[in-house]
Order: C-alpha cells, then sequence, then structure tokens
C-alpha cells in the first residue's frame, strides 16, 4: 500500500523537546510513541479500516513529524551476518513485511538513516529506538545494531544508563529486546542499550499495571504490554490494562509504586481483532481523558496505534508544566569512625544538579557491622529549583569508615607522628573495663618524626560521642 512518495522536510516539526530542562531525566518525560512503527504500509495488506495488521497509518518520517519520539521495531535479518539494510520491517512472526511509501520493503537501514536526517534538523530532540527481532536471524539483528553503533559513534547515546535530556539531545537511544553473544567494547555495548530480552518472558494479563520487567540495581523498567488476554469485549478489557497504568504512574493508585530512575512504557494496544477498530475507542478516551489523568503528572513512553499530530500534542503538551525527576548520580558515601550520617562526605555529586543532599535519619551513628553488611540508609536529594526538578529519595550503603584522627582517652603524654595528616591510637586495654570514647585530635604544625606531646594537640568530642559519657566522666 503505497503512500506520499514526497521527501519530508521536517521543517514543520514541533521541537516539543527544546523545552525539556537538560537535567530531566529522559524517562521522566511523558513521551507520545508508536506500537509497530512500520505498519502504514504492509505488502498484501488490506485498508486500515479492515486490516488486522496495521497499527498506524503514518510513516516513521510522518510520526516524527507529529511528535513522536519513542518507536517500536520489529525486524527479520535474513542472514547472520546482516547489516542494516538486510533486516526487514515486519509485522509479527507471520513476517508481514512493511514498506515504503514507495511500495519498497521499508528496512533498519530507512529506520536509521531517516532519524539521522531528523536530529539532523532537530538537535534539540532524541530518538529512542526499541529493536526486537519478530522473525530471521537473531545474531543477524546484533550484528547489524552493532555495525550501526559502531559506525554512528558520535550519533548514538553510548553511556549506557537512562540518559538526561542533555546527554539524549540529537542523539538515537537504543534500548534491545535481543541477547548479545559478542564480546565487544565497553562503550558499544553500552550504546546498544538496555537488554529487555526477557520483555516476552512475563505474563502481562496477570498485572493491570506496569510490571517492573528490568532492574540492574539503578535503572529500572515497568512495562504494561498486555496484548492477547481478551475472549470478548476487548476495548473495555484493554482499557483496564491502559487505564490502571497511567493511575499508577500519577500516583493515584499508590499500591504499586515507580522507583526513581524508571522507564515506564505503557501500551494501547491489543492483538485480538482488527486494531483500528479498537483503536477508535482507545484514542477517543485518552482525548477525552477519561480517567483524569492526562494533565502535568508523569505517564510514561505512552505506545500508540494511530497516531496523528492531536493525540501526539495530547502526550506532549503535559510537560509544558510538569516537575521532572532529575538524573542523579549515587552518591559514595564516607564516614568516620563515630560520625552520624549528617557528617558524611558524598563523592561523586559534582556534575548533579544544585539542591542538597540529606539523610533521613540524619543523626544515626554508623556501626562497623553496618559498613560490613552494606546497609543502606534513605538519602533524600533536595534540588534547588523546585519548580523543575522533584526529589529524589534513593538508599545508599556506606561505602568506606575512613579511621583518621583518633584517639582514646587515655593516650600516653608522648607519641610520635607516624604520618603527617593523621594519628591513630587505641590504647584502651581491652580486658579493661573502661569505656572507648572516640575524641579527634587536631594537632598543632609538626614535621614528620617529631614527637608529638599532649600540649601539641587541641582535643575535641563529638555530640555524638558526649552523648555515650556518664555523669562524672
Amino acid at each position: 500500500m503505497a503512500g506520499n512518495t514526497e521527501k519530508t522536510k521536517y521543517y514543520y516539526a514541533e521541537n516539543w523537546m527544546a523545552n525539556i530542562p537538560d537535567d530531566a531525566l529522559l524517562s521522566s518525560v511523558n513521551i507520545p510513541a508508536t506500537h509497530d512503527t512500520g505498519t502504514a504500509g504492509v505488502v498484501e495488506d488490506d485498508i486500515p479500516q479492515v486490516s488486522i495488521t496495521s497499527c498506524q497509518n503514518l510513516y516513521y518520517d510522518e510520526q516524527l513529524n507529529v511528535g513522536a519520539r519513542s518507536f517500536d521495531i520489529r525486524g527479520n535479518a535474513t542472514k547472520d551476518n546482516a547489516s542494516a539494510a538486510d533486516v526487514k520491517i515486519i509485522h509479527g512472526g507471520d513476517t508481514w513485511q512493511c514498506q515504503e511509501k514507495d511500495g519498497s520493503d521499508l528496512t533498519l537501514q530507512s529506520i536509521f538513516n531517516t532519524s539521522l536526517a531528523f536530529l539532523e534538523k532537530h538537535p534539540s530532540e532524541t530518538i529512542i529506538l526499541t529493536i526486537k527481532p519478530d522473525d530471521g536471524s537473531t545474531i543477524g539483528m546484533e550484528h547489524a545494531v552493532a555495525e550501526f553503533v559502531k559506525n554512528h559513534q558520535d550519533k548514538v547515546y553510548t553511556d549506557g544508563d537512562i540518559p538526561s535530556m542533555k546527554e539524549a539531545r540529537g542523539k538515537i537511544v537504543l534500548i534491545r529486546r535481543f541477547k548479545l553473544t559478542q564480546n565487544y567494547e565497553a562503550w558499544q555495548t553500552r550504546a546498544m542499550g538496555l537488554d529487555l530480552t526477557n520483555w516476552d518472558d512475563v505474563s502481562y494479563r496477570d498485572y493491570k499495571y506496569a510490571y517492573k520487567t528490568y532492574d540492574d540495581g539503578k535503572n529500572r523498567v515497568y512495562i504494561q504490554d498486555a496484548y492477547n488476554t481478551y475472549d470478548c469485549d476487548i476495548y473495555s478489557k484493554k482499557w483496564e490494562y491502559i487505564a490502571g497504568t497511567m493511575k499508577q504512574t500519577t500516583g493515584i493508585d499508590t499500591s504499586h509504586p515507580i522507583d526513581s530512575n524508571s522507564w515506564v512504557f505503557n501500551y494501547t494496544s491489543c492483538a485480538n481483532g482488527i486494531p483500528l477498530n479498537m483503536t477508535r475507542d482507545i484514542n477517543s478516551d485518552l482525548y477525552k481523558d477519561k480517567e483524569n489523568c492526562i494533565d502535568n503528572r508523569f505517564l510514561g513512553t505512552v505506545m500508540l496505534n494511530f497516531i496523528d499530530e492531536p493525540m501526539s500534542r495530547l502526550i506532549y503538551e503535559t510537560n509544558s508544566n510538569m516537575i521532572f525527576e532529575p538524573k542523579l548520580p549515587t552518591p559514595e558515601v564516607e564516614v568516620e569512625y563515630g560520625q552520624t550520617l549528617a557528617e558524611a562526605t558524598l563523592k561523586g555529586i559534582e556534575d548533579a544538579p544544585a539542591g542538597a543532599w540529606v539523610f533521613k535519619d540524619a543523626d544515626h551513628v554508623v556501626t562497623d557491622q553496618e559498613v560490613t553488611d552494606q546497609t543502606k540508609f534513605e538519602l533524600i536529594f533536595q534540588p534547588a529549583d523546585n519548580k523543575k526538578y522533584k526529589s529524589v529519595t534513593m538508599c545508599v550503603p556506606v561505602k568506606t569508615v575512613k579511621k583518621s584522627e583518633v584517639v582514646s582517652a587515655n593516650a600516653t603524654d608522648e607519641m610520635e607522628i607516624q604520618e603527617i595528616e593523621q594519628l591513630q591510637s587505641e590504647a584502651i586495654d581491652e580486658s579493661s573495663s573502661a569505656r572507648r570514647i572516640v575524641v579527634n585530635a587536631e594537632k598543632k604544625a609538626k614535621t614528620y618524626g617529631e614527637i608529638l606531646t599532649s600540649e601539641d594537640l587541641t582535643f575535641t568530642i563529638s555530640d555524638s560521642e558526649k552523648a555515650k559519657l556518664l555523669p562524672g566522666d
């Protein structure tokens, strides 16, 4: 089913991502997206009104132009050493071949070329491609994607974690639904995207909300993709899953919370019946905001059938008054013996947005056992600009205990400096009944090897240690 073959100019495309703040986590943006992206034209298919395979009526470049930024790419690699040109875009395991506007076969190379051309003209935007082998050689799919990444390193996001908006601008962000069988350089492995190979291992029909399918300890992915679960009134059944996920992301449903640093995909599609028939009802109810969820709250990436400009705008315009989750590093926490969490040193936060880092249990004194057990403590980031960014709570362990400048209460009068900045003595006899109180000793200027007496030290006791003293101590 060939369409208008005139080359898309992109000049009228909306640069809506230009208004997203740089430090916003890309997954915290409400993104219009398309399910089975390549199915505007399918070989030997009928018109969409009666088609069981067409899920879109706009071609890929047209979807970009109306504001879609995340895409569901299904492929058939025709050989093991395939390039992107050898990967045919298809629909389903029955290998329904998708077509270009001129009736030729749509390929992964065409998807990549169109993406690069669009980003060249719109560097404020990003394109998210989730790539799945629906048929053919999985090894060939891997080879094609790896080859593209290697040849376009500057055009692909390569850091592996969910990016910030700034990191993603002008780049393709890949997500893969296939395993890697070859060894690559570390950057190339990261660039090939989060590994969502287990996507289809989940029985999504059992969860009327987005299920956490992926968690590597830092990045998480929640998916609602209940596409084949209905025996009768498929529209109303599918709507329960769509609405349930929107209530989850917006916080109406508090029983299934979304972790920080998470991507959420909410699929509005279903494999039963004629896609367009069901979409008429679903898109209409989304547009009318049937569940009162579509405002400036978090929706995630909404995977639509038969996207058009009004549906796309419905989703991305919710970002105009959004408060986004910022992309944050996971700090490395250091405490000295006897310090509270409030006194801890946080490392690795230099590139974080401006703001304060506060432990929930700030007065807690960290023990050696908690360090050994890698006990995690709640750490809250409070952004300086709370009109753009929301507070984020994470759980972090104390990585190291730096035992420095510690002397015991019964230290001797004369001690030799062994290190120019640190002094430590553990002189209390373990068999005695004396309680060990940690005292900080600040030394006066001395050179290495000089004898140090108690007169050369200024002793201080932290509030947490004072609390251990008994009356008369």
